[in-house]
Protein backbone atom coordinates (compact mmCIF):
# COMPACT_ATOMS: atom_id res chain seq x y z
CA UNK A 1 0.00 0.00 0.00
CA UNK A 2 1.20 3.48 -0.77
CA UNK A 3 1.94 5.71 2.21
CA UNK A 4 2.73 9.38 2.74
CA UNK A 5 5.76 10.68 4.62
CA UNK A 6 7.36 14.02 5.42
CA UNK A 7 11.13 14.16 5.51
CA UNK A 8 14.04 16.45 4.68
CA UNK A 9 14.83 16.39 0.97
CA UNK A 10 18.46 15.68 1.83
CA UNK A 11 17.36 12.43 3.49
CA UNK A 12 15.32 11.44 0.42
CA UNK A 13 18.36 12.01 -1.81
CA UNK A 14 20.87 10.62 0.70
CA UNK A 15 22.04 7.19 1.76
CA UNK A 16 20.99 4.71 4.42
CA UNK A 17 23.06 2.15 6.27
CA UNK A 18 21.81 -1.37 5.55
CA UNK A 19 24.49 -3.22 7.52
CA UNK A 20 28.23 -3.57 7.93
CA UNK A 21 30.94 -5.67 6.39
CA UNK A 22 34.30 -6.76 7.75
CA UNK A 23 37.53 -5.34 6.42
CA UNK A 24 40.72 -7.44 6.11
CA UNK A 25 42.11 -5.75 9.25
CA UNK A 26 39.11 -6.99 11.27
CA UNK A 27 37.34 -3.67 11.61
CA UNK A 28 33.80 -3.10 10.38
CA UNK A 29 32.68 -0.66 7.71
CA UNK A 30 29.09 0.49 7.14
CA UNK A 31 27.29 -0.62 3.99
CA UNK A 32 25.49 2.42 2.56
CA UNK A 33 22.97 2.40 -0.26
CA UNK A 34 21.03 5.25 -1.86
CA UNK A 35 17.76 5.84 -0.01
CA UNK A 36 15.92 5.45 -3.32
CA UNK A 37 16.88 1.76 -3.37
CA UNK A 38 14.52 1.17 -0.44
CA UNK A 39 11.47 2.33 -2.38
CA UNK A 40 9.29 0.06 -4.49
CA UNK A 41 11.20 -0.88 -7.65
CA UNK A 42 8.25 -0.10 -9.95
CA UNK A 43 6.51 2.73 -8.10
CA UNK A 44 9.65 4.50 -6.90
CA UNK A 45 8.88 7.63 -4.92
CA UNK A 46 7.14 10.86 -5.77
CA UNK A 47 7.28 14.07 -3.80
CA UNK A 48 6.22 17.66 -3.50
CA UNK A 49 8.64 20.22 -2.08
CA UNK A 50 7.49 21.74 1.21
CA UNK A 51 8.85 24.76 3.08
CA UNK A 52 12.12 24.48 5.03
CA UNK A 53 13.72 21.85 2.79
CA UNK A 54 11.16 19.15 3.52
CA UNK A 55 9.19 17.00 1.08
CA UNK A 56 5.81 15.31 1.16
CA UNK A 57 6.66 11.92 -0.31
CA UNK A 58 4.66 8.91 -1.41
CA UNK A 59 6.00 5.41 -1.92
CA UNK A 60 5.22 1.78 -1.20
CA UNK A 61 7.13 -0.96 0.56
CA UNK A 62 4.94 -3.84 -0.60
CA UNK A 63 8.02 -5.47 -2.08
CA UNK A 64 10.18 -5.69 1.05
CA UNK A 65 9.35 -5.32 4.75
CA UNK A 66 13.03 -4.88 5.63
CA UNK A 67 13.19 -1.79 3.40
CA UNK A 68 10.08 -0.45 5.13
CA UNK A 69 11.63 -1.08 8.55
CA UNK A 70 14.85 0.71 7.55
CA UNK A 71 12.94 3.69 6.21
CA UNK A 72 10.48 3.89 9.11
CA UNK A 73 13.32 3.73 11.63
CA UNK A 74 15.10 6.78 10.17
CA UNK A 75 14.79 9.50 12.80
CA UNK A 76 14.09 12.26 10.26
CA UNK A 77 11.15 10.46 8.63
CA UNK A 78 7.66 11.46 9.79
CA UNK A 79 5.07 8.80 9.00
CA UNK A 80 1.59 10.03 8.15
CA UNK A 81 -1.47 8.00 9.20
CA UNK A 82 -2.20 4.74 7.42
CA UNK A 83 -4.81 5.58 4.75
CA UNK A 84 -6.97 2.52 5.37
CA UNK A 85 -6.73 2.24 9.15
CA UNK A 86 -6.67 5.96 9.99
CA UNK A 87 -7.71 7.59 6.73
CA UNK A 88 -10.52 9.62 8.26
CA UNK A 89 -8.60 10.80 11.31
CA UNK A 90 -7.65 14.53 11.24
CA UNK A 91 -3.91 15.07 10.89
CA UNK A 92 -3.98 17.38 13.92
CA UNK A 93 -4.90 14.41 16.13
CA UNK A 94 -1.91 12.47 14.78
CA UNK A 95 0.64 15.08 15.96
CA UNK A 96 2.91 13.66 18.65
CA UNK A 97 1.58 10.10 18.45
CA UNK A 98 4.31 7.73 19.58
CA UNK A 99 6.23 5.92 16.87
CA UNK A 100 5.31 8.15 13.94
CA UNK A 101 7.50 11.22 14.58
CA UNK A 102 4.79 13.38 13.00
CA UNK A 103 5.09 16.66 14.89
CA UNK A 104 3.59 20.13 14.70
CA UNK A 105 6.42 21.35 12.44
CA UNK A 106 5.44 18.69 9.86
CA UNK A 107 1.80 19.75 9.95
CA UNK A 108 2.89 23.38 9.71
CA UNK A 109 5.03 22.59 6.63
CA UNK A 110 1.96 21.06 4.96
CA UNK A 111 -0.22 24.03 5.92
CA UNK A 112 2.39 26.55 4.73
CA UNK A 113 2.62 25.11 1.22
CA UNK A 114 0.87 27.77 -0.83
CA UNK A 115 -0.92 25.42 -3.23
CA UNK A 116 -1.89 22.47 -1.02
CA UNK A 117 -4.45 24.28 1.14
CA UNK A 118 -4.06 21.91 4.10
CA UNK A 119 -5.92 22.66 7.33
CA UNK A 120 -5.86 21.10 10.81
CA UNK A 121 -9.10 19.25 10.02
CA UNK A 122 -7.71 17.54 6.89
CA UNK A 123 -7.07 13.81 6.90
CA UNK A 124 -4.33 11.87 5.16
CA UNK A 125 -6.90 11.13 2.42
CA UNK A 126 -7.48 14.88 2.01
CA UNK A 127 -3.72 15.47 1.80
CA UNK A 128 -3.36 12.84 -0.93
CA UNK A 129 -6.32 14.27 -2.86
CA UNK A 130 -4.96 17.82 -2.66
CA UNK A 131 -1.40 16.72 -3.44
CA UNK A 132 -2.52 14.77 -6.53
CA UNK A 133 -3.79 18.04 -8.02
CA UNK A 134 -0.16 19.24 -7.93
CA UNK A 135 1.59 15.94 -8.68
CA UNK A 136 -0.65 13.20 -10.15
CA UNK A 137 1.52 10.36 -8.78
CA UNK A 138 1.11 11.51 -5.18
CA UNK A 139 -2.21 9.75 -4.68
CA UNK A 140 -3.63 6.63 -3.16
CA UNK A 141 -5.12 3.87 -5.21
CA UNK A 142 -7.97 1.75 -3.86
CA UNK A 143 -7.95 3.42 -0.43
CA UNK A 144 -11.27 3.35 1.39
Amino acid sequence: MRRLYILPKEVWSGTVQTGTHSLPNGSAEPVLVPMAQLFHPTIGSHYIDLPNGMVLMMTSFDHDERCEDLFHSHLAVAILPHPTLEGRKPLKSHVGVSGYRFEQNHLDALKEHRDLGITDADTVLDVARKASAIHPEVRFRNAL
